[in-house]
């Protein structure tokens, strides 16, 4: 009848029968015949029904199916007529005793009825399945699916933690890494598992570069939780270093055995960095107070370079311009390994300096990591090291690059975390280096004040000598007598020569607060440079040096006219003290690039290079003994420069060394030329005598300007107070009254303020005396009622001029 499938259907596994719509057997594989006591024959069983056959237990009783030929509540029957009635496989559950060779055991089988179309005929295929199998299967599933779901758990647990977690067996062989261990070692988790410990965990010493102990053999070992030692770097696979910290526990068995070591560890490279940084500054700050500036640059380049693993390092200042560096510094190694000699001082144009300066060009670091490479460099000079890779850093304050730092050939690639951390430290490196400069410009200053000092004595006691000594004579000499004369000639020059150095002292600090009001004029700078030439030529002539001017094209500029003076004038004093006997200077006035320039050049005794940059420093003199002898406070050069650049131009000095002479370079901008006008009529005015008051506590000032006054023709009253001096206004009410204003009793102000209120003096020209010039001194001076003002000790000429133009407006 089923011809053809009993053969593959006896060798189903499963225990199967097939029965017709009344619930026959008309066939029994051999699972089936197994499970039910008839392996070798199945013809007992065949036509027999279903609950007969499987002997079916049931809520009616324990014969069940086996003593009813019909069970309504049989299982298999339901099934039968389900899956005929329906198509459809259907499932249930039945109890059934089985009676084998071994005696009747009463199970639980799940039935599964499947319609089965065979001959024309509709049959159905049972399957039975022990139910304690089944469920013993079911758990085994169930059991394993949880253990899947905790292992996905644990994986998601290990991932969500922000530390590396790496877990091995007792023979120290990998069993499993975390995400993060993953991304920190550069392994995968298969490709770690079954390999040492040390293979995928490779440790080093931060500072001393030598392998560090692997915490899990000591677990192992000592069963105990290990933690690694500080500064411990974890060398991963691509060769990139982090610092971390970690800690190794055992893994134990229900028995306590250890079977294993898990290992945490986290990524601390940030907060190590920060760390060391902390250290280095500190370190190089306590370091920095007992070295020389060089010393500390030489140290911070040290500690830079163990930092990055760099051979080479080096520091520059950049000039305030922007165009120039000054090599200040180069690392130990540098000079031990790669330079034959000091670079201190040396300066590069950066216009034509190599990819080095490419930071500054483009104020960001950079790095160049195949220096060979590069199609823009510049190539090296004969000697130099070669160069393998760089990292380059600026330093920037307020806009400006004011210094670069370098490392170079680190035996791999620069990284973002190196240039991280060469810029902290080149920040640092600044910081410090300004504090050590403004140290030792403090203490240069102090050096500088007590040299001043002690030159300003010995200056304001060299005019006095000669003073006193001619006022001595004059005591004991005809009063029109050749020594009468020379005596006053003596005094007028020294007097003069004291004028000059408190004027010189006055312009200094005026200058240095910014106070310099300048008087502008259009002027063609030959005029100036050829009359002042003129006016000193005598200094020359006195020393046996021969003064040369050079001037071309005319070079017009804006510029105050007696500034431009001193300005030439200064520098013309200077070459004359420095030049030897039967030297030369040479006096040049061009124009170039937009620009009037002002050239003095001599062939004396030159200027040390190490004095150079501070050449035009205020109360700095060259240092031997022409200079001393020479005299003068060394405010000239100062002066020069101060009043330059209030004019808007700059001033350089240069020189090839000492006895080889010096070069100085003054620049102004070029001011167009002026239109031609017809000159001014001078004004012509007849001089009269003035009736003038001089209000002065200092009677020898009161007397002297009294008696120069009286030279003039004017009549001339003193007062030696305020008071005083308010009471002989009214009595004489004069035309011009001189007033001094630091009065013991009431100070000038006040007293201009009275003069003016009296409508009698209203129309008295009043003129302050004082030893404060600045122009907030002035503007006080006139908005208390003064029509001018002049410093003290005023000089002969600007008073005269004063009373001039007081005759005209009286």
């Amino acid at each position: 009848m089923f011809h053809g499938l009993a053969q593959v259907f006896d060798g189903y596994p499963a225990p199967a029968l097939i029965v017709d719509d009344d619930v026959r057997l008309l066939l029994v594989n051999r699972a089936a015949r197994v499970m039910l006591g008839h392996e070798a024959d199945a013809t007992p069983l065949l036509m027999k029904r279903g609950g007969e056959a499987l002997h079916c237990v049931h809520a009616r009783g324990p014969g069940g199916c086996g003593r009813q030929a019909r069970c309504k509540d049989c299982v298999i029957r339901n099934s039968v007529e389900r899956a005929l009635t329906t198509g459809a496989v259907h499932r249930s559950r039945s109890p059934m005793r089985l009676r084998g060779e071994r005696g009747e055991v009463d199970i639980t089988v799940l039935v599964s009825a499947s319609p089965l179309e065979h001959d024309g005929k509709t049959h159905v295929v049972l399957t039975l399945e022990n139910a304690s199998d089944v469920q013993l299967d079911e758990e085994y599933r169930r059991a394993v699916e949880q253990l899947t779901h905790e292992k996905e758990r644990l994986r998601v647990t290990l991932s969500s933690i922000g530390d590396g977690v790496i877990a091995t067996d007792e023979a120290s062989r990998v069993t499993m890494l975390n995400g993060v261990a993953e991304e920190l070692t550069g392994w995968k988790d298969h490709e770690a598992a079954g390999r040492p410990i040390d293979e995928v965990l490779l440790l080093v010493n931060e500072d001393t570069r030598e392998p560090a102990a692997n915490p899990v053999r000591r677990v192992l070992r000592e069963g105990v939780v290990f933690g690694l030692a500080n500064h411990t770097a974890l060398v991963a696979r691509d060769g990139t270093e982090r610092s971390i910290a970690d800690s190794a526990a055992p893994i134990r068995d229900a028995s306590g055995r250890v079977t294993g070591v898990v290992l945490v560890f986290r990524d601390q490279t940030q907060e190590r960095r920060a760390e060391r940084f902390v250290r280095i500054r500190l370190g190089l700050l306590e370091f920095s107070a007992a070295h020389s500036l060089e010393e500390v640059l030489r140290e911070t380049l040290d500690q830079i370079g163990r930092l990055t693993g760099s051979p080479i390092g080096f520091y520059h200042f950049v000039a305030a311009d922007q165009e120039t560096l000054s090599l200040q510094a180069w690392s130990s190694r540098t000079e031990k390994e790669f330079c034959k000699a000091s670079g201190k001082g040396m300066h590069y144009p950066i216009d034509k300096a190599g990819v080095w300066v490419d930071c500054v060009r483009e104020r960001r670091p950079v790095i160049h990591n195949d220096y060979s490479a590069l199609p823009h460099r510049k190539g090296l000079p004969e000697g130099h090291a070669a160069v393998v890779r760089e990292l380059v850093v600026p330093v920037l304050r307020e806009g400006r690059v004011v210094a670069i730092l370098g490392v170079g050939n680190k035996s791999v690639d620069y990284t973002d975390d190196d240039v991280e951390s060469v810029s902290y430290l080149a920040d640092v490196t600044w910081e410090i280096t300004s504090r050590k400069r403004a140290e030792e410009a403090l203490r240069d200053s102090d050096q500088h004040k007590s040299e001043f000092l002690a030159v300003l004595s010995h200056e304001l006691r060299n005019p006095l000598a000669p003073i006193r000594n001619s006022l001595h004579l004059l005591d004991r000499v005809a009063p029109v007598s050749e020594q009468a004369t020379r005596a006053k000639e003596v005094i007028r020059r020294q007097t003069d020569h004291l004028s000059r150095l408190v004027d010189d002292l006055l312009d200094v600090t005026r200058i240095s607060r910014g106070r310099i009001e300048l008087d502008r004029i259009r002027i063609d700078l030959r005029e100036i440079v050829q009359r002042t030439c003129d006016d000193h030529r005598t200094l020359f002539e006195k020393r046996l040096v021969e003064l040369r001017v050079e001037t071309s094209a005319p070079a017009w500029v804006e510029a105050d006219e007696v500034r431009i003076a001193q300005i030439v004038g200064n520098l013309l004093q200077n070459a004359a003290r420095y030049s030897r006997e039967k030297g030369t200077v040479t006096v040049s006035v061009y124009t170039s690039d937009g620009q009037a320039k002002v050239l003095v050049r001599d062939d004396g005794i030159g200027i040390a290079p190490e004095l150079l940059p501070r050449v035009f420093d205020p109360f700095v003199r060259a240092d031997s003994g022409m200079a001393r002898t020479r005299g003068g406070l060394g405010l000239g050069l100062a002066l020069v420069k101060g009043l330059v650049e209030q004019h808007g131009g700059s001033v350089r000095a240069s020189s090839d060394g000492l006895s080889r002479g010096s070069e100085f370079v003054v620049t102004f901008p070029l001011a167009p030329a002026p239109q031609r006008t017809a000159p001014a009529p001078v004004a012509s005015a007849t001089a009269r005598a003035l009736e003038i008051l001089v209000i002065e506590d200092n009677v020898d000032a009161a007397e002297t300007i009294a008696e120069v006054l009286e030279l003039e023709g004017h009549r001339v009253h003193v007062a030696n107070s305020g008071a005083s001096g308010i009471a002989r206004a009214r009595e004489l009410r004069p035309e011009v009254i001189l007033c001094d204003i630091g009065l013991p009793d009431l100070d000038g102000y006040q007293i201009a303020r009275v003069i003016r209120a009296e409508e009698a003096l209203r129309s008295t020209r009043l003129i302050a005396l004082s030893g404060y010039a600045q122009p907030e001194d002035r503007q006080r001076a006139a908005n208390a009622g003064f029509d001018a003002h002049l410093a003290k000790p005023p000089s002969l000429s600007a008073l005269l001029a004063s009373l001039s133009a007081a005759r005209y407006l009286i």
